[in-house]
């Protein structure tokens, strides 16, 4: 059953079991998916895959450029980016304002629900 809604999903994530974890589930969910292992690999990526692109799954403390600097960037190429951040600290104040500028905020570790709910959540979300 395609639970997922979407076309695909760039999943941003450098720790490497994470990732596998999240393009598994996601397949499993329905979701087509592309990655990247670091904030400028992401900007590369959706620049050149920007009207495929869906939703943007974003780990925020990524080395070569974390996260609110890639939620920057990716807001230069497309305001209405649709961007879910996940991070395993709650309260990184260095990311607070970056938080308010994406539809959704995850804290590590999730469950499957939690991210499918939140997914579809954002997918609705009309920039």
């Amino acid at each position: 059953m395609n639970e997922c809604l979407v076309a695909l999903i760039l999943v941003v994530e450098d720790e490497p079991s994470v990732l596998i974890t999240a393009v598994l589930v996601l397949e499993r969910k329905g979701c087509k998916t592309i990655v990247a292992t670091d904030g400028a690999e992401a900007v590369s990526t959706y620049e050149q895959k920007k009207d495929e692109i869906n939703i943007v799954l974003l780990d925020m403390m990524m080395p070569v450029m974390e996260g609110d600097k890639t939620i920057e960037a990716l807001r230069k190429i497309n305001p209405k980016v649709k961007i879910l951040a996940v991070s395993g600290y709650a309260k990184e104040e260095r990311y607070e304002k970056s938080i308010k500028d994406v539809q959704a905020f995850l804290m590590k570790p999730y469950t499957i629900e939690e991210l499918m709910a939140t997914i579809r959540k954002v997918l609705q979300h009309n920039n």
